[in-house]
């Protein structure tokens, strides 16, 4: 007969508190992890003339045509995305920016499916019911 383990309390630490994605660029060892709510106002306004051209997946999203239609945009919102100068994204290789979009993407979707949308799906659900028993309450 298995024996259950007990949760590894690390593990469990690991899925709420995103661990940094390393990654060697240029000769420089960079750690990403999701965006911080700093970043995102500009980051939202770097990807803005994308928002017509991303797909529904970030598994459907094709780097090369979204530089071709979209390069400084896309440029601009990977240095924000990782604390970088512009110039450091400009002097990397196609692949090495290939890679570092690739982990943007990685990073931040799986921290906002799995902590953002909850929260705000908990939040939605809040003020449903708060509105729904302010309906309900008698009116003077």
């Amino acid at each position: 007969m298995d024996a259950i383990s007990p949760p590894d309390p690390l593990a469990e630490l690991e899925q709420l508190i995103p661990q940094p994605v390393r990654l060697t660029l240029a000769g420089e060892q960079i750690e990403m992890t999701p965006l911080r709510i700093g970043q995102i106002p500009a980051f939202a306004r770097a990807l803005q003339p994308l928002r017509t051209s991303l797909p529904d997946t970030h598994s459907d999203i094709d780097i090369a045509l979204l530089m071709i239609d979209n390069g400084e945009a896309l440029l601009a919102a990977a240095a924000i995305a990782v604390a970088r100068p512009r110039a450091w994204i400009d002097s990397l290789l196609p692949d090495e920016f290939i890679a570092l979009a690739e982990q943007i993407i990685v990073v931040n979707s799986d921290f906002f499916t799995r902590r953002v949308l909850p929260q705000v799906q908990r939040t939605t659900q809040r003020v449903a019911n708060l509105a729904r028993a302010g309906q309900t309450s008698p009116s003077t």
